[in-house]
């Protein structure tokens, strides 16, 4: 891949050669599953982009190795609810290595690599309701406008931030009005 490759809408991906080497982009939506048939390989010019939903599956499988690098960006879908602390394996393989050089997640999310695959930790249940009562609303929103601009330096904490990008800017807005209402766990 030296371009950029997506996959959306609950699809399933199935590479027919042993191995698939991503130099460019891989965006692999929520509850979409990116199965290479052998070797995975990611160089430092590779993004590996997932959204996390909390669907059993998805990301990516590589029944081989999986030799990282480059960037792993993890997003979460909108509408996705999961339980505090919950743990989501996004990369599967039978063996890991190497490392990503950046590794971009929203506030609340912890990536670990381990040796046969990449999880990603919820701490937040509801990562869109800001305020804590249970959904997603018009005081969540005001604290996104509110926040609005580059994020603070690290280690200080930005949880309108929710793509990870250092900023709360519009796509931090429509993830809250895509998100508005209570929240499902």
């Amino acid at each position: 891949n030296l371009g950029r490759l997506s996959l959306r809408n609950r699809r399933d991906f199935s590479t027919s050669a042993g191995f698939f080497t991503n130099t460019g982009t891989l965006d692999l939506g929520a509850a979409c599953l990116f199965k290479v048939n052998g070797l995975y390989m990611q160089d430092a010019a590779g993004r590996l982009t997932i959204e996390v939903d909390g669907s059993a599956g998805e990301g990516l499988t590589a029944v081989g190795q999986a030799f990282l690098g480059g960037t792993l960006e993890i997003r979460l879908s909108p509408r996705a609810s999961f339980g505090a602390d919950a743990t989501i394996e996004v990369l599967r393989a039978a063996s890991v290595s190497g490392t990503f050089s950046q590794i971009i997640a929203p506030s609340g999310v912890d990536v670990q690599v381990g040796p046969t695959g990449v999880f990603v930790t919820v701490h937040k249940a509801c990562p869109t309701d800001l305020n804590g009562d249970g959904a997603v609303g018009i005081q969540d929103l005001l604290t996104v406008v509110g926040a609005w601009g580059p994020c603070p330096p690290a280690p200080q904490f930005c949880p309108a931030d929710f793509n990870g990008s250092h900023a709360v800017d519009m796509l931090d807005l429509l993830f809250v009005v895509s998100a508005w209402g209570v929240c499902s766990n």
